[in-house]
Parts: structure tokens; C-alpha cells; sequence
């Protein structure tokens, strides 16, 4: 059975969390301050500095978490496709759909580009979220290819194709540009799929 004092720990310190993301909706991170979440949470500010040493930490702690959860929703489980093709294209869906809509994920990527306090403990959780979407791409890929819907290719090179426009797509959500999110979208998946899909006998 969990501690009673844990559990109170632990509410506390997801309160300074919702609290933090209150307030930074309202103000920014750069115009936000320790002491207006202290208030939103209501209690003193030296309590905050007993979970976390810095509003920098305190938003890494909420990026790291929405972009695990991200990651848990995007890798399908016990789904049966009529074809390995029909898995990666709704992979890719997903994702175009999860990093279109969430003002989170925009949050991770500002406090990274932003806050140099902070930069480098961002760069390497979106290397380590890099890395567990090309194993999970790669694995679907080898199965296409076992399977024989696929063409051998070099599956790295075709993860990266796929994620250097996830990257643009996100970069053009940050700098406020308006764009097609389905045409981006439409032709990654016609790339993606001639690079892969042999085609029928």
C-alpha cells in the first residue's frame, strides 16, 4: 500500500504542475515567475524550490511527460491491418495529426529553442523520442519486408525522410505560419509509400 505522505507529495507536486501550465498560458514562460505559480498553487514560494530548482525544470518535467504519453498514444498495440502498408500509414497519420494539433508538443519545442538553461536536456529527450520512433518505424519496415510487401531499403534513411517533415511541419507550427497540414501529410505518405510498397503483380 502507498504511503499517505507519498501520495501527498505527489499531489502536491502535480498541483505545482497544473499550476504552471495555468499560468503559463497567460503570461508566457519568459513573463512567468516561480512566485505566480507559487500563487496559483497556493502555497509559498520556497515549497516549489522543494520539488524543483527552477521554472526551466519544473517545464522540462511537463515536456518530458506530454511527449511520453505522445509516444505511448502514436505506437499502435494489438491492431490488426490487412496489410503492413496499412500499419505505417496509419503511423504516419498519427503522427502528422499529433504534431499539428498539440499546443504541448509546441511547448516542449519552444522551451527548447528558448531557454538555454534547459536546451540541453531537451536536445536529448527528443533524441531519445527520435530514436524510439525510428526502432518502432524500423520494426514495421522489416516486417513489410519480411512479409515481402516491401522493398529492401536502407530504413534509417527512409525514417529520416519522413521525420526531417514532421520536423518542418513543427517549425512552421512555432513560427505562427499557416500551412496544409493534410498536404504535408498526403505527400509524405505517396513518398513514403513508393519508396516501400512493391508494387502489385
Amino acid at each position: 500500500m502507498m504511503n499517505a505522505k507519498h501520495v501527498d507529495k505527489e499531489e502536491r507536486r502535480q498541483n505545482i504542475l497544473t499550476a504552471a501550465m495555468q499560468v503559463y498560458y497567460e503570461k508566457g514562460f519568459h513573463n512567468m515567475k516561480i512566485s505566480d505559480i507559487a500563487d496559483r498553487a497556493g502555497i509559498a514560494k520556497g515549497t516549489i524550490y522543494e520539488y524543483f530548482d527552477s521554472k526551466e525544470t519544473i517545464f522540462f518535467s511537463i515536456a518530458h511527460s506530454v511527449m511520453e504519453s505522445t509516444i505511448q498514444n502514436l505506437f499502435m498495440k494489438e491492431i490488426e491491418y490487412p496489410t503492413v502498408w496499412d500499419k505505417v500509414r496509419t503511423y504516419i497519420i498519427n503522427i502528422f495529426s499529433t504534431f499539428s494539433n498539440s499546443d504541448d508538443i509546441m511547448l516542449f519545442m519552444e522551451l527548447m529553442i528558448t531557454s538555454s538553461k534547459i536546451s540541453k536536456h531537451a536536445l536529448k529527450g527528443m533524441v531519445g523520442i527520435y530514436n524510439r520512433h525510428v526502432r518502432f518505424f524500423s520494426t514495421i519496415i522489416n516486417e513489410g519486408i519480411k512479409k515481402g510487401e516491401f522493398h529492401r531499403v536502407d530504413v534509417e534513411r527512409v525514417a529520416f525522410l519522413l521525420f526531417g517533415m514532421i520536423d518542418s511541419l513543427s517549425i512552421k507550427i512555432l513560427l505562427g505560419q499557416k500551412f496544409d497540414a493534410k498536404k504535408y501529410q498526403k505527400v509524405a505518405l505517396e513518398i513514403i509509400k513508393r519508396a516501400l510498397v512493391k508494387p502489385s503483380k
